[in-house]
Formats: C-alpha cells, sequence, structure tokens
C-alpha cells in the first residue's frame, strides 16, 4: 500500500487496527507509529490543501492491502482551496469505520467529525482520494470565526521525532491561527514549486 511503502521514507507507518463487534471492551489495542512529517513533505505529497467541513460519511467493506478492511468515505464540502486545485466538495477516503455491527478503528488514521471545520491536506492514491500522511495531514479548527486555531486529529497515533534540523509540521501548525497557517501552507507550496 503506498501510506505503508512511504513511511519507510519518512511518512506513516500504521502497524495495526482493531476490529471489534460494537459494545466490545476487551482486546488487542494496537497503535500506529510514525515518523514526524514536515510541512515540506506534507505539502509535497500533496494534490491540494483545503479547508472544509464534513457533512455525510458512509463506511463499507473493501479489499484493502490483500484482505477485507472497512473504510469509511466522508463528503468535505471545501469553503476554502489553500493551494492546489479548487474543487467545491470531494469524497475522502479513510480506513476504518462502523458496519452493521462491526467496528474498525485504524490508530494513526485521520478522523473526521461531521459538522467540525478542518483543514486537510489530500493526495490521490489508486483512484481514490484520501488524507496526506493519514492524521498528521488532518487539523481540526477549534474557535470562533475570526480566531480559529487549528488542532490536533484525535488519534495521530505514536509520533517519532524528526532527526536533524526541519521541523515537524504538527509544531509548524497547531495551535496556530488559521491565517497564519494558510499562510504557512501556501509558502510551503511555493517553495516545492507547486505554484499557486
Amino acid at each position: 500500500m503506498r501510506w505503508l511503502f512511504r513511511s519507510l521514507f519518512g511518512a506513516s507507518l500504521a502497524l495495526g487496527a482493531a476490529t471489534l463487534p460494537l459494545g466490545h471492551g476487551g482486546g488487542d489495542a494496537h497503535a500506529a507509529v510514525s515518523i514526524e512529517m514536515s510541512l515540506d513533505e506534507l505539502v509535497g505529497y500533496s494534490a491540494r490543501v483545503v479547508v472544509a467541513q464534513p457533512v455525510e460519511r458512509k463506511s463499507r467493506w473493501e479489499e484493502v492491502g490483500g484482505g477485507k478492511r472497512i473504510v469509511t468515505y466522508t463528503r468535505l464540502v471545501v469553503e476554502e482551496t489553500v493551494a492546489g486545485e479548487a474543487r467545491g466538495e470531494v469524497w475522502v477516503r479513510t480506513l476504518g469505520g462502523k458496519v452493521d455491527k462491526i467496528g474498525q478503528q485504524v490508530s494513526g488514521e485521520a478522523t473526521f467529525t461531521l459538522g467540525e471545520r478542518t483543514m486537510v491536506f489530500l493526495e490521490e492514491a489508486a483512484g481514490t482520494t484520501v488524507v496526506t500522511g493519514m492524521a498528521q495531514g488532518h487539523f481540526r479548527l477549534k474557535g470562533k470565526e475570526g480566531e480559529l486555531v487549528l488542532a490536533a486529529s484525535p488519534d495521530v497515533g505514536s509520533l517519532l521525532p524528526r532527526r536533524g534540523p526541519v521541523i515537524a509540521a504538527r509544531e509548524m501548525l497547531i495551535g496556530k491561527k488559521l491565517g497564519v497557517a494558510t499562510s504557512a501552507v501556501r509558502d510551503a507550496w511555493k517553495r516545492r514549486g507547486n505554484g499557486k
């Protein structure tokens, strides 16, 4: 899988998923282990970066990585295109979700809450749109209009610190006002030669 391959070169590595009947309190817990991505890496892998609101979701079983897994498609209504191709809405696939009485949670995957505005880095993979770097490319927007700040995705898993002088994207964006974060993303987009 593309996200697993990239993990070996500094993006994300998801080690496990828990599949349990709903209401089940026990079972093994698994966590994702990822190397923190820089803002330039997030931007470099992304086709677009948007501020959007999740308004609808559908979960189903699909063949993923050689096995059947639950995936969730979430429809995002785009409020602002920060970088890349502008679209009014986009369906984004994430790993995990609930189908009938079975739930599957994938640690380290982005988790959208319907109605909660978000800044999200998106890439195209195998004919579908996914979140770049899984949860590392998803930032919830908190606060009131005009004072919105970026917050982490609910479950980023375990993050290994970056080596060298490059600062992790999370460190650059979490807690920053939306306008400041948007400017930082646009600057990184220009540095990578992506144009507007």
